[in-house]
């Protein structure tokens, strides 16, 4: 699970499991976010995640979500990579998880989250 509350955390994306295409969209939410709360770091506000394997859905029941939203993302080589976006509000805190659709499919047909 990669946490990202600033724009050197973008760093934490350089992995081989993490598509390019994927850390440019991370890069660019976490941008617009940091240019709508006028900050240079969201750990006042919330967090963005990555999961990048099953297990670590642990800590995010996405039957606990407020709500989801499916990315689509073209990649270089013409193909679609979905993205769930899924939002947890506790507060005045929000935690918004990204993951391979592929990984949480299974949960949110099970859920019926949204």
């Amino acid at each position: 699970m990669i946490e990202i509350t600033c724009m050197s955390d973008i760093e934490k994306l350089n992995k081989p499991n993490i598509p390019t295409v994927f850390k440019k969209y991370i890069e660019d939410y976490l941008s617009t976010m940091l240019s709508r709360f006028e900050c240079n770091n969201l750990s006042n506000f919330g967090s963005i995640f990555v999961l990048e394997n099953e297990s670590e859905l642990d800590t995010y029941s996405p039957s606990n979500a407020s709500q989801f939203m499916n990315v689509g993302l073209i990649t270089d080589n013409n193909k679609t990579l979905n993205i769930t976006q899924l939002f947890f509000f506790e507060k005045s805190y929000t935690k918004i998880v990204f993951i391979e659709s592929s990984i949480i499919e299974k949960y949110i047909n099970s859920a019926k989250v949204g």
